[in-house]
Order: structure tokens, then sequence, then C-alpha cells
């Protein structure tokens, strides 16, 4: 008996050595947190007793956009026509990335055949290069020969600097676009200083523009319909309104930061939804109007040509009818001939306007609504990847993806010509007061006695002629064509047109 209890507890005893480990081990993991089998684990909805545990694992949300890549690390490879992000992750409006690769700013470009915008937006810059070097001319000539810097000539000399510095902000460094901020961004006034300060100059000059023009056809409605000069006899609180009005609105553009790249074209402006606000409906105020003057203007003057004129005694033998005829042919003629200046300025600044309207608010407005998840937009970055693994060129996979974009993109047609449009604005208005003959005899009476004497006409007797060059009242003798045809006798086709009636 003594014998089998010493064996049992001896048994007991090597048991309880064996289970010790075991035990330790079963300790320290419920102290852990950690649960040792996964049959311990609620399967489906079923509710498990909660664990001894001081560490909580939260579940991860799911993430709001799909990664760039799925190792960081890894080289990202593009299509041709697409460049690597260099800013994985940044959401900027106007960006077009995808799964690491960004389509190059601005990303309009590339949805059409190649070149095709980039062929546009240099035909315009040369033109309103030609445009500014018309506008700085016109300017320089209102400033340096005798009599434009007073009335009824300043307005001129008003719009054509204002035309100047209009061309010179839309090419802020010329030959280079301020569109982008980066490869892949779009510029705006909050990243690039230079599109701020161009979208705030092209929405001042725009409307100081516009205003000085409209200024002239007032001043000639006024004139010519009512024989009234009030614009002339107020000229200064009109030179005041020109030059501040605009303020209103190109102040609100820089303090809120609102010029940017537009989505299309070559320069900063404002975004499609303050294009109405900032530019399109005060100009409209400014130019419609205006034409509507000027309509009244040519309307009223023929009346007053048919109702006033005398027939030739050449024509007194002739019947009724056939001096009628006449008559009104010979009217027609002489009221062509002085109108069509004022008319072609006019109607050129209300095409522009009308145009460039249309497409902006038309065409680029529906286009700014598109992101990432727009439909044709993933349609076409599919088939740059297809012609991508297909082996194409950049300019290939451009040229067959663009027939699947085009439906969805702005008329290649209408912004060819709104920016063609604005760049030959410069070059009309030009045309408008160089065309008159005046204007060059007055320039070659003027060099005539730079050349002569080193001085600008003023008044002094030439030592090899003896003749006199008229002073501010158009007096003096002269060569025979600056007879009577000094700038304070004769004014600018507009007010000439004018005082003729």
């Amino acid at each position: 008996m003594v014998r089998l209890t010493k064996a049992l507890l001896g048994a007991m005893l090597a048991l309880s050595v064996m289970l010790t480990p075991a035990l330790s081990q079963v300790t320290t993991s419920t102290k852990s947190g950690t649960i040792p089998t996964p049959s311990s684990r609620p399967a489906g909805n079923a509710t498990a007793p909660p664990a001894p545990t001081t560490n909580f694992i939260f579940p991860t949300p799911a993430p709001t956009t799909a990664p760039v890549t799925p190792n960081p690390g890894q080289q990202v490879r593009c299509p041709p026509i697409m460049v690597v992000d260099p800013n994985p992750g940044d959401v900027i409006h106007g960006r077009a990335c995808i799964n690491g690769c960004c389509v190059r700013c601005p990303a309009i470009n590339s949805f059409y055949e190649p070149h095709k915008v980039d062929n546009v937006l240099k035909a315009a810059y040369f033109i309103r290069q030609a445009s500014l070097g018309f506008a700085i001319f016109m300017a320089i000539s209102y400033l340096v020969l005798p009599g434009k810097r007073s009335q009824p000539h300043i307005s001129v000399l008003f719009l054509t600097v204002s035309l100047s510095l209009w061309y010179a902000a839309f090419d802020v460094m010329p030959g280079y676009s301020n569109a982008c901020d980066t490869i892949v961004d779009p510029a705006t006034g909050k990243n690039n200083t230079l599109c701020g300060i161009q979208g705030v100059l092209i929405i001042y000059l725009t409307q100081t523009s516009a205003l000085w023009c409209s200024l002239l056809i007032y001043k000639l409605h006024l004139l010519a319909v009512w024989r009234s000069n009030w614009i002339d006899a107020h000229y200064a609180y009109f030179t005041a309104f020109c030059w501040v009005f605009p303020l209103a609105f190109a102040i609100p553009v820089a303090v809120k930061n609102l010029a940017e790249y537009p989505g299309i074209g070559f320069s900063c402006l404002v975004g499609t939804e303050n294009l109405n606000t900032y530019l399109f409906y005060p100009v409209a105020v400014y130019m419609y109007p205006a034409m509507i003057c000027h309509v009244v203007t040519v309307g009223k003057m023929i009346r007053l040509a048919v109702m006033s004129s005398k027939i030739d005694t050449g024509l007194s033998q002739l019947s009724t009818d056939a001096r009628m005829k006449v008559t009104t042919t010979m009217q027609a003629k002489r009221l062509l001939r002085g109108q069509w200046r004022p008319a072609l300025m006019v109607g050129t600044v209300m095409t522009c306007l009308t145009v460039f309207w249309l497409f902006y608010y038309v065409d680029t407005h529906s286009f700014a609504e598109t992101n990432i998840d727009t439909p044709w937009l993933k349609v076409w970055m599919g088939c740059i990847l297809k012609q991508t693994m297909a082996g194409k060129t950049a300019d290939e996979m451009q040229t067959i993806c663009a027939v699947d974009a085009k439906p969805n993109l702005p008329s290649i047609h209408w912004f060819a010509a709104a920016e063609v449009l604005l760049a030959l604005l410069g070059v009309v208005v030009a045309a408008v007061f160089i065309t008159k003959a005046e204007f060059w005899e007055e320039w070659g009476y003027l060099l005539s006695n730079v050349l002569r004497r080193g001085k600008r006409g003023n008044g002094s007797r030439s030592s090899s002629h003896g003749s006199r060059s008229p002073d501010n009242n158009g007096h003096g003798s002269s060569s025979p064509t600056m007879v009577n045809r000094h700038p304070s006798t004769h004014s600018d086709s507009i007010g000439e047109i004018a005082r003729k009636g």
C-alpha cells in the first residue's frame, strides 16, 4: 500500500512538471491579447465573447481614390502621349491623371489631332504681334503729330494706347504661354503669379478698349444726329469714367484670385463660370447700344442727305424720276465713302465680341465640366492604352483617338475664328484711321520739318523756303497739299463724318 501511494505521487509530480511550460505559454498569450487558434474567431455574424485585451485594432476604411501604383517604388511607364505624374495624389482642377500618368497641360491640346490647336495659336500669335505694332504706331502718331493730343482727337489716342497695352497683356512673356504652371497642372492666380497678373490686365484693358471705342461711336451719333457737343463739353468726366470704371471688375478678380486658364487658348483669363460676370456682360453693355446708335446715325444721315441735297444744274433738265435716281445714287456713294470706317470698326468689335462670347459660353462651358469620371474621357484613355499596346507613336495614337473625343470637344473652327478675330482687331482699328490721305500728309510734313530744322512743326519760318509751318490754330502757308489740312482744322475720319453730317 505504501509502495502504491508513493508510485501515484511520483506520477502526479512528473505530470505537473510536463504541463508547466504549456500553462506558462497559454498565460503569456492571453496577456499579450493574441488568439492562439483561428477556431476562436467568430464565424459569420456570430458574436464572440470579448477577449481580455487592451490592444484594439480598428477596421481600415476603403481608400477614396485608387492608389497611383501598387508599389510606390516601382517605375511608372506611361503611353507616349502622357507623362508621369510629378505629384501623385494632388487633386487640382483641370489635370487629367490616372494610375500615375497624366495628359500634358494644356490637356485639351491632346484631344484634337496633333498640332491642330498649336497651329491656331501660332497664327493668332503672329497676327497679334502685327496688331500690337499697328496699335503702337497709331499711339505714337497721335502723341507726336500736332493737334492730336487735344479734342476731338484725344479719344483715338486713348483707344490706341488701351489697345497697345491690351495686346501686350496677352503676351506678358512674348512667345511663352502662361496656361500651365507645371507640365500637367493648369495655371491659376494662386499657383502662378504671371497668370494672376495677366488675367487682371486682360479683364481691365478689354473693358477700357470697349469703352473708348463705344465713346467714339456715341460722339459721332450726338454730333451727326443731334448736333450736340455734349461729350466734348464733359470730356474730363468721360475720360475718368473710361479709365476708372473697369477697375470695379478688375479689382475683385485680383483680390479673389479668380484668374485662371479657362481650359483652351493661349492666356490666362478667368474661369468659364466667371466670364459672363467680369467680361462679357460689361462689354456687351458698352458695345451693343453703340452699334444701335451707329445704325440710327447712318439712317439719320441718309434721311437728311435725301431731304436737303441740291441737284446739279445739269440735272435740272431731267425728269423728276431721273433726278431722284441720280441724286440717290450720288448720296449713297458719298455716304458709303464716309461711313465705312466707323462701320468697319464697330462691326469688327461686335463680331469679335459675339464670336468670342458664343465660343466660350457655349462650346467651352460644356468642356469645363470634364473630369476623370466623364464617360468620353474614359473611352479616350482606353483608346490610348490600346494604341500603346499596339506600338503606335504619340502622333499616331492622338490622331486615331481624336475621333472618339471630337464630338465632345469645342469646335476647332469656332476656336480659330475667336482667336484670329481678336488678333485682327488692332489691324482693323489702325486701318480706320491711317487710310486717310491727311494722316500721311501730316506725317510727311512733320518729317520734312524735322529733317530741315530738327523741330516738330513749331510754327517757325523755314530758312531755305521762307515758308511758315502751321501752328496750333492751323494758320500759315505750307506746301499745296497741306493748305487747310492741319490737324486742328480737319479731324479723324469719324469726327469729320460727324461734322459733315
